[in-house]
């Protein structure tokens, strides 16, 4: 969870960019390609499957340029929107998504231990 929050946050801070921003205006699309350093395979295919989810993206994907380096290039188009935000808004869809999965599992935890406990009674 610590690790999804910080990339929020260093997106909003444009702290961890490598490359430049690209943004184009072509045919009503919007397009963003950002490289980010030390996102882990998780994160990336979790922001992506949110991204799709969102109907104002046409298009997404992320690619890794050498397994050797910490980089990903995130590519966002959309219908209009400025990729960014979206991009924004996904990330915290996703941070959202964590902590339901996180809060059910650990209340099914909780439900377990105490069945666990009543049953040896």
């Amino acid at each position: 969870m610590k690790l999804l929050e910080r990339f929020i946050t260093e997106i909003r801070n444009n702290e961890t960019l490598v490359a430049e921003v690209e943004l184009l205006f072509l045919y009503g699309f919007i397009r963003v390609l950002q490289t980010f350093e030390k996102l882990r395979f998780l994160v990336q295919n979790g922001t992506r499957f949110t991204l799709n989810q969102d109907p104002r993206v046409t298009l997404c994907g992320y690619s890794i340029p050498h397994p050797s380096e910490a980089k990903v290039n995130i590519r966002v188009q959309t219908t209009g929107d400025p990729a960014k935000e979206v991009l924004k808004d996904s990330c915290q869809d996703l941070m959202m998504i964590c902590q339901h999965v996180r809060s059910t599992f650990e209340q099914a935890v909780a439900d377990f231990k105490n069945n666990e406990g009543s049953e040896s009674q």
